[in-house]
């Protein structure tokens, strides 16, 4: 089962200043390597991007990628939701710039 989430929201200034590409390839490694969950894409917009992840314990997938996010030297206004379930389950924001 796949309900839980990490949502990550980057601010328009740190999506600019990044390497997208590399960031999801490295994110997708860690969720593989920990066996917790998949990263399901991105979506562009005004005011930066967000990237979807998703598994069985949003915990386990957020200890999966947090490293690689913290490394990342993202901008202020970038944070991450954990949700731990389907959209309008409980949500935790941590924020990461």
């Amino acid at each position: 089962m796949t309900d839980h989430a990490v949502l990550v929201h980057l601010s328009a200034a740190s999506a600019a200043g990044l390497d997208l590409y590399a960031l999801e390839d490295s994110l997708i490694e860690a969720i593989d390597v920990q066996d917790a969950g998949e990263f399901d894409g991105n979506e562009f917009g005004p005011e930066g991007v967000v990237l979807y992840m998703y598994g069985p314990d949003a915990d386990a997938l957020w200890s999966a990628v947090e490293p690689v996010l913290r490394g990342a030297g993202l901008s202020d206004g970038s944070h991450a939701i954990k949700r731990f379930g389907e959209p309008g389950a409980p949500e935790v924001r941590i924020d990461l710039g």
